[in-house]
Protein backbone atom coordinates (compact mmCIF):
# COMPACT_ATOMS: atom_id res chain seq x y z
CA UNK A 1 0.00 0.00 0.00
CA UNK A 2 2.92 2.70 1.15
CA UNK A 3 4.63 1.33 -3.03
CA UNK A 4 1.30 2.52 -4.27
CA UNK A 5 1.19 5.70 -2.71
CA UNK A 6 4.54 6.47 -2.99
CA UNK A 7 4.47 6.08 -6.33
CA UNK A 8 1.05 8.03 -7.28
CA UNK A 9 2.54 10.83 -5.46
CA UNK A 10 5.67 10.69 -7.36
CA UNK A 11 3.66 10.79 -10.47
CA UNK A 12 1.37 14.18 -9.32
CA UNK A 13 4.81 15.57 -8.02
CA UNK A 14 5.80 14.84 -11.81
CA UNK A 15 3.38 16.07 -13.69
CA UNK A 16 3.26 19.53 -12.00
CA UNK A 17 7.34 20.26 -12.32
CA UNK A 18 6.95 19.53 -16.00
CA UNK A 19 3.82 21.94 -16.28
CA UNK A 20 4.72 25.38 -17.96
CA UNK A 21 4.44 28.11 -16.23
CA UNK A 22 1.49 30.87 -17.64
CA UNK A 23 3.50 33.48 -19.55
CA UNK A 24 1.27 36.11 -18.40
CA UNK A 25 0.20 35.58 -15.25
CA UNK A 26 -3.36 36.55 -14.45
CA UNK A 27 -4.48 36.07 -18.21
CA UNK A 28 -6.80 33.65 -19.94
CA UNK A 29 -5.82 31.83 -22.91
CA UNK A 30 -8.28 31.65 -25.42
CA UNK A 31 -8.80 29.05 -28.13
CA UNK A 32 -7.50 31.72 -30.70
CA UNK A 33 -4.50 32.23 -28.75
CA UNK A 34 -5.18 35.45 -27.53
CA UNK A 35 -4.61 35.93 -23.56
CA UNK A 36 -6.83 38.28 -22.06
CA UNK A 37 -8.07 39.57 -18.86
CA UNK A 38 -11.17 40.96 -18.44
CA UNK A 39 -11.46 44.05 -16.22
CA UNK A 40 -15.10 45.31 -16.25
CA UNK A 41 -18.24 43.42 -16.90
CA UNK A 42 -21.24 44.84 -19.41
CA UNK A 43 -24.07 44.38 -19.88
CA UNK A 44 -24.07 41.43 -21.76
CA UNK A 45 -27.41 42.26 -23.71
CA UNK A 46 -24.78 43.33 -26.48
CA UNK A 47 -21.93 41.28 -28.02
CA UNK A 48 -20.23 42.16 -30.22
CA UNK A 49 -20.63 40.21 -33.78
CA UNK A 50 -19.53 41.03 -37.51
CA UNK A 51 -20.83 43.65 -39.15
CA UNK A 52 -21.21 45.57 -35.96
CA UNK A 53 -20.04 49.24 -36.24
CA UNK A 54 -18.09 49.92 -31.70
CA UNK A 55 -17.21 52.59 -30.30
CA UNK A 56 -14.75 51.95 -28.35
CA UNK A 57 -11.88 53.73 -26.38
CA UNK A 58 -8.33 51.95 -27.78
CA UNK A 59 -4.84 51.52 -26.16
CA UNK A 60 -1.77 49.90 -27.49
CA UNK A 61 0.94 49.46 -24.91
CA UNK A 62 4.67 47.20 -25.08
CA UNK A 63 4.28 44.52 -22.95
CA UNK A 64 6.67 46.63 -20.06
CA UNK A 65 3.05 48.99 -20.45
CA UNK A 66 4.23 52.18 -22.58
CA UNK A 67 1.46 53.34 -24.12
CA UNK A 68 2.08 53.90 -28.17
CA UNK A 69 -1.55 54.60 -29.17
CA UNK A 70 -4.55 56.16 -27.30
CA UNK A 71 -7.87 57.03 -28.96
CA UNK A 72 -11.46 56.93 -29.10
CA UNK A 73 -12.83 55.35 -32.63
CA UNK A 74 -15.72 54.10 -33.90
CA UNK A 75 -14.72 50.84 -36.25
CA UNK A 76 -16.92 48.12 -38.26
CA UNK A 77 -16.04 45.06 -36.84
CA UNK A 78 -15.38 42.87 -39.30
CA UNK A 79 -15.14 38.46 -39.08
CA UNK A 80 -11.04 38.04 -38.28
CA UNK A 81 -9.11 37.51 -41.16
CA UNK A 82 -6.45 35.41 -38.79
CA UNK A 83 -6.51 33.89 -35.43
CA UNK A 84 -5.12 36.57 -33.15
CA UNK A 85 -6.64 39.57 -34.90
CA UNK A 86 -7.78 42.43 -33.29
CA UNK A 87 -11.33 41.64 -34.69
CA UNK A 88 -11.10 38.54 -32.62
CA UNK A 89 -10.44 40.61 -29.29
CA UNK A 90 -13.43 42.52 -30.32
CA UNK A 91 -15.55 39.67 -30.79
CA UNK A 92 -14.76 38.39 -27.25
CA UNK A 93 -16.60 42.07 -25.38
CA UNK A 94 -19.95 43.10 -25.23
CA UNK A 95 -20.93 47.02 -24.69
CA UNK A 96 -19.19 48.25 -21.44
CA UNK A 97 -16.70 45.78 -21.73
CA UNK A 98 -12.89 46.74 -20.24
CA UNK A 99 -10.49 43.94 -20.90
CA UNK A 100 -6.73 43.73 -21.97
CA UNK A 101 -5.36 41.56 -24.59
CA UNK A 102 -2.13 40.42 -25.22
CA UNK A 103 -1.87 39.35 -29.47
CA UNK A 104 1.60 39.12 -31.44
CA UNK A 105 2.93 42.74 -32.58
CA UNK A 106 3.98 41.45 -36.04
CA UNK A 107 0.09 40.26 -37.92
CA UNK A 108 -1.76 43.21 -36.20
CA UNK A 109 1.07 45.68 -37.63
CA UNK A 110 1.63 44.05 -41.24
CA UNK A 111 -1.79 42.43 -41.93
CA UNK A 112 -4.14 44.67 -40.28
CA UNK A 113 -2.39 48.21 -40.23
CA UNK A 114 -0.41 46.99 -43.58
CA UNK A 115 2.36 48.95 -42.17
CA UNK A 116 5.52 48.32 -40.83
CA UNK A 117 6.33 46.97 -37.83
CA UNK A 118 8.12 50.04 -35.44
CA UNK A 119 11.36 49.67 -34.48
CA UNK A 120 11.00 49.66 -30.53
CA UNK A 121 9.15 46.16 -31.03
CA UNK A 122 10.98 43.10 -33.05
CA UNK A 123 8.79 40.52 -35.23
CA UNK A 124 8.77 38.13 -31.95
CA UNK A 125 7.35 40.86 -29.80
CA UNK A 126 3.71 40.82 -28.42
CA UNK A 127 1.79 43.85 -27.44
CA UNK A 128 -1.13 44.74 -25.37
CA UNK A 129 -4.15 45.85 -26.24
CA UNK A 130 -6.52 47.64 -24.10
CA UNK A 131 -10.37 48.42 -25.35
CA UNK A 132 -12.94 50.32 -23.32
CA UNK A 133 -16.07 48.94 -25.22
CA UNK A 134 -18.53 52.32 -25.00
CA UNK A 135 -21.22 51.20 -27.40
CA UNK A 136 -22.67 48.31 -29.94
CA UNK A 137 -24.51 49.45 -32.79
CA UNK A 138 -25.83 47.28 -34.96
CA UNK A 139 -25.59 48.22 -38.63
CA UNK A 140 -28.88 49.30 -39.25
CA UNK A 141 -28.99 51.08 -36.25
CA UNK A 142 -25.84 52.55 -37.25
CA UNK A 143 -26.90 53.85 -40.48
CA UNK A 144 -30.15 55.51 -38.64
CA UNK A 145 -27.75 57.34 -36.48
CA UNK A 146 -25.66 58.81 -39.15
CA UNK A 147 -28.77 59.52 -41.30
CA UNK A 148 -29.87 61.21 -38.68
CA UNK A 149 -26.84 62.85 -38.32
CA UNK A 150 -26.46 64.34 -41.68
CA UNK A 151 -30.17 65.54 -42.15
CA UNK A 152 -29.37 67.37 -38.72
CA UNK A 153 -26.65 69.45 -40.71
CA UNK A 154 -28.38 70.35 -43.49
CA UNK A 155 -29.86 73.34 -41.55
CA UNK A 156 -26.13 74.30 -41.55
CA UNK A 157 -24.67 76.75 -43.66
CA UNK A 158 -23.05 75.71 -46.97
CA UNK A 159 -19.17 76.17 -45.31
CA UNK A 160 -19.98 74.27 -42.10
CA UNK A 161 -22.03 71.57 -44.32
CA UNK A 162 -18.75 70.95 -46.01
CA UNK A 163 -16.27 70.72 -42.92
CA UNK A 164 -18.47 68.58 -41.45
CA UNK A 165 -18.68 65.91 -44.75
CA UNK A 166 -15.23 66.28 -45.36
CA UNK A 167 -14.85 64.90 -41.88
CA UNK A 168 -17.28 61.99 -41.87
CA UNK A 169 -15.78 61.06 -45.22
Amino acid sequence: MNKVFFMLAFAVLAMFSCSSPEPYPGYSKSPEGIYYKLHAFGSGDKKVQPGDYITASISYHTLSDSSFFDARRTVKVTEPSYETSIDACFLMLSKGEKASFIIPAAPFFHQTLETNLPDFLNPADSMKVKINMIEVQRESEFRREKEAFLNWIDDFGEYEKVLLKQFLE
